[in-house]
């Protein structure tokens, strides 16, 4: 239940919408999510969209089937603290 619950993310993570404007707050997300997108590209070859403004945005299937797997491997407290820092930082 919980895994299904975290898996609502990943279409709508914040790190995946971006703005346009002002140009001091889209320089401040690609510097600060950028990387943290980019260790999951590098280290777990997962594919990652973003878009700007607030469009619609799906993930790849591999993507999500991926995050899924990581999900189910892992502890009941790491699950609890991963539940926990999604719902407090919507991502």
């Amino acid at each position: 239940k919980i895994v299904g619950k975290l898996l609502k993310y990943v279409d709508t993570d914040s790190l995946c919408y971006r703005v346009d404007s002002p140009a001091s707050l889209a320089k401040m997300q690609k510097k600060f999510w950028d990387p943290v997108l980019n260790y999951f590209r590098d280290e777990h070859g997962l594919t990652i969209y973003t878009t700007e403004g607030i469009a619609s945005l799906s993930q790849p299937a591999e993507t999500k089937l991926e995050i899924a797997r990581f999900i189910d491997e892992t502890s009941n407290f790491e699950l609890a603290c991963l539940k926990a820092v999604a719902e407090v930082g919507y991502s």
